[in-house]
């Protein structure tokens, strides 16, 4: 076979059982050019030493302004969600990591007690609605996460349902330029809003940080002028007052998040913290449901489920591949070489049913050693949200279990319908019976 000779994809039967289909690919041809929807070629990376390798390594790049020949540029660059870490390679990606980490992580701790209120509330709801079945994903696993985002940043009680509509309609490729201009614009007006009255919420934290670095580079540049025409002062002093708003847009690389910045770093952290963690709990329950001895082992022994999110992580695979990369020269994977200018995606739910790295992989083992599982991808772009979507699985799946021990699903397995969408591996409905 021509080694550039795309794979053919039957779309359906992909969305519907991507496990299946990765498994062939790793088996016969682990780095395999695949005609995918949204990318013409791209090349798959499936076995689990490959695709570690090529999310560390440097010649596969994110910004695609460094595309060999010339640059070019993604739809996001026109809507205003662009300049976030996702596109980034260092230092660019590292200073806009650093930015975000300690604020996120610094509010992130503190919100696991909200987090067990809300689905606490959320299973009191469930229990007291009408009729036999119920879908989990639609009233639990989708409405913690967006509750918790929006609480981690500050998004106003009557706004939250419209960011809830809003992010699921992204799942339909010819939605994409609206959902990202009106959160773009939305976005820019809840920024402006933290910025006139900062609370103790994440995108406060993240404005107030690039405010003052921009304050600070602005009193640096204009500290020889200030020294040398004192007359000046007042007009200076004014300057350093608006200087908030118009300097942060230039702050960048001397300190903190351009406006820029700010808006498509809040639109990444719905984005990638929303979809996610919906679909690990989801997928998470599904797996206890249809693997009983499992579930009734977490129940016996309730200490077992931080180790049980890791393998819920490992087996439901939230993420079917790593968003893509590209390559900057000619790359050899494995013993194929990728040649210059053409896009990888390393597929980490196949690196994680890989026999070579985890014994009988396709088994559930709730006490199995997952240590190196890549479900929040490795290296410079591992998630930086993965302590909260731990934190959250944990506490719904620990409150789902102990609320409805008897819980079971409501229909065969073989007519649940998973997401038309290549880079999540998430459910349309879960159905089931509480008990």
């Amino acid at each position: 076979m021509d080694p550039i000779e795309p794979e053919p994809l039957d779309e359906d039967c992909y969305y519907q059982d991507p496990l299946g289909f990765f498994a062939r690919l790793r088996e016969s041809r682990p780095v395999a050019p695949v005609r995918m929807p949204g990318y013409g070629r791209a090349w798959m990376v499936t076995r689990y030493a490959d695709v570690r390798t090529v999310l560390t390594d440097p010649r596969l790049a994110k910004d695609v302004h460094r595309w060999p020949g010339g640059g070019r540029s993604r739809p996001s660059e026109a809507t205003g969600v662009y300049a976030h870490m996702l596109h980034a390679d260092p230092p660019e990606h590292t200073r806009l990591r650093r930015l975000v980490q300690k604020p996120f992580a610094s509010r992130r701790a503190a919100l696991r007690p909200w987090a067990e209120e809300t689905a606490a509330r959320l299973l009191d709801e469930m229990a007291a609605a009408p009729g036999d079945v119920t879908d989990l994903l639609g009233v639990y696993a989708r409405p913690l996460p967006i509750a918790v985002l929006c609480e981690l940043l500050a998004i106003p009680e009557a706004d939250r349902a419209w960011i809830d509509v809003t992010v699921t309609a992204y799942d339909k490729p010819a939605e994409h330029d609206r959902v990202e201009r009106e959160l773009a614009a939305y976005f820019t007006h809840l920024i402006a809003a933290k910025r006139a009255e900062p609370g103790d919420d994440l995108v406060s934290a993240l404005v107030v940080a690039s405010d003052n670095a921009a304050s600070d580079n602005a009193a640096s540049d204009n500290a020889a002028s200030d020294n040398a025409a004192s007359d000046n002062a007042a007009s200076d002093n004014a300057a350093s007052d608006n200087a908030d708003a118009d300097a942060a847009e230039n702050s960048g690389a001397d300190g903190g998040l351009t406006g820029s910045e700010l808006v498509s770093t809040v639109f990444l952290l719905v984005m990638a913290g929303f979809d996610t963690t919906v679909n690990l709990i989801a997928s998470g329950a599904l797996a206890l449901l249809t693997h009983p001895g499992e579930k009734a082992r977490l129940r016996q022994d309730p200490s077992l489920l931080p180790a049980a999110v890791e393998e819920l992580l490992r087996f439901t695979n939230p993420v079917n591949h790593a968003n893509d990369r590209f390559t900057t020269e000619d790359v050899t994977v494995g013993d194929v070489v990728i040649p210059a200018g053409e896009w990888v995606l390393p597929v980490i739910s196949s690196a994680n049913r890989d026999p070579a790295q985890f014994p009988e992989p396709d088994r559930l083992d709730l006490g199995r050693d997952t240590s190196g599982h890549v479900a929040f991808g490795h290296g410079v772009h591992h998630c930086l949200g993965a302590p909260l979507a731990r934190m959250e699985a944990e506490v719904a799946l620990g409150a789902l279990l102990a609320r409805f021990p008897g819980i079971t699903l409501a229909v065969p397995r073989e007519e649940l319908r998973w997401r038309p969408i290549s880079v999540m591996n998430g459910l349309e409905c879960l159905p089931v019976h509480l008990t």
